[in-house]
């Protein structure tokens, strides 16, 4: 199951490789991992996605008016299209502010969740707290509060005209939720990086039905401006629609990087 899974890094490279800079990617469980990437990319790459239109994330009604534009473009409903705005919104204030109630509510929008052993072991280990005095999810706030204490994830957004994108995965889970086109991969490279999923929400699904189709996927992808020296860097929240609580719930975050981020996020 994708919970079972540690933090996942993915490098992406240029189709060249020139004169090379040393990565060192921290993991999950402390070990590290040295990659060589073209030093000249990265820096093409840090221009390219810190060169864009910004909405300051503290001003609510344009984020609302921008993903209402984005999401007419969309076969949605008004309640799947309020829900996804409602979502992105949120998530996106409570990182910018560090808001763990919002974030909390935003991340964790129903019961019925589950927590594996193994991503429970982690947390304790990460938050510093034993699972007999603590719950995961004291843990989990525990960790999320630590980890962004200095200072906020990001400060304003960029869109672009796929940022709102539906897929319609052909099983379930669903495989990869890959980031929207935007991309010029031959002069281009980063670090693509996927925390583990801590809250997973498969068991609300009844995938053991036999009438049971996949639900369908809410791609939200944006720049955000992080702290220097990372300058913009795109992240991807995706959701899964749910026809029982008539909402959607996020399934899975994912966010890049030229160089090892400032926020250690391990777990989402």
């Amino acid at each position: 199951m994708q919970i079972n899974r540690p933090l996942l890094i993915r490098v992406v490279l240029p189709l060249a490789i020139g004169v090379a800079t040393l990565l060192v990617i921290s993991l999950m469980r402390g070990s590290s991992s040295k990659i060589l990437v073209d030093a000249a990319t990265l820096r093409k790459t840090h221009t390219t996605w810190t060169n864009r239109n910004f909405v300051l994330c503290s001003d609510r009604q344009l984020l609302l008016e921008t993903l209402d534009s984005l999401l007419t473009s969309q076969s949605l409903d008004d309640s799947q299209r309020a829900s996804a705005r409602d979502l992105a919104v949120n998530f996106i204030q409570s990182l910018a502010k560090n808001d763990w109630e919002q974030f909390r509510d935003a991340r964790i929008p129903l019961p019925g969740y589950k927590i594996s052993e193994e991503v429970q072991e982690a947390l304790s280990e990460y938050s510093g707290l034993s699972p007999k005095g603590a719950g995961p999810l004291q843990m989990y706030e525990t960790l999320w509060k630590a980890t962004f204490k200095d200072k906020p994830l990001f400060s304003a957004v960029s869109f672009t005209t796929n940022s709102a994108t539906l897929l319609n995965p052909a099983t379930f889970p669903p495989g990869n939720i890959a980031f929207p086109d935007v991309f010029q991969k031959s002069e281009q490279n980063w670090l693509e990086i996927t925390p583990t999923t801590a809250f997973d929400y498969s068991s609300i699904f009844d995938h053991r039905s036999p009438e049971f189709k996949p639900p369908i996927v809410l791609r939200l992808f944006f720049f955000a401006k992080c702290p220097d020296p990372e300058g913009a860097r795109p992240f991807m929240l995706s959701a899964l629609w749910d026809e029982k609580s008539n909402r959607w719930i996020p399934w899975e975050l994912k966010h890049a990087s030229v160089r090892p981020p400032t926020h250690k996020i391990r777990f989402f």
